[in-house]
């Protein structure tokens, strides 16, 4: 293999490597098919028709903000796309929600250690205080 295509194969796999916006199978797929057609041009000698050089920057497809962030319809429609602190709190209480249901299910679980379940109650309430602290910055208080 010419160094060539192993750079580019290298360049390959830290699209798949390093992509971390994937949230749908739509995505993923287009990732899958993205990297296919690369190793299949590194296969078929054609790695030109990229028109870059091995280590410039790749093109990747482009990502919009609303196909990654979570519940960005939802802030839309009230109209708080523009204020991080709210969906801070949104977020935060949503993984509250679940750690909650996390804390239930394992409470009976006799493999589960007692500092383990201990420790994942205190992460709880230090979320709790998270909002608390957020619903108190000057920022927030002045959006309202």
């Amino acid at each position: 293999m010419k160094r060539k295509e192993r750079v580019f194969l290298e360049d390959t796999m830290d699209i798949l490597v390093d992509y971390d916006g994937c949230h749908t199978d739509g995505q993923l797929r287009g990732l899958i098919d993205e990297a296919r057609e690369r190793i299949s041009a590194v296969l078929n000698d054609t790695t030109e028709i990229y028109g870059y050089e091995p280590g410039d920057e790749i093109p990747t497809q482009e990502l919009k903000i609303e196909d990654v962030m979570p519940l960005y319809d939802n802030f839309e429609r009230i109209d708080k796309l523009e204020s991080p602190i709210f969906q801070a709190i949104v977020y935060i209480q949503n993984a509250t929600n679940f750690l909650s249901w996390a804390n239930t299910v394992i409470e009976e679980h006799k493999d589960v250690p007692d500092e383990v379940k201990d420790f994942m109650k205190t992460m709880s309430g230090g979320l709790h205080d998270a909002v608390d602290m957020l619903r108190e910055v000057p920022a927030y208080k002045e959006e309202k």
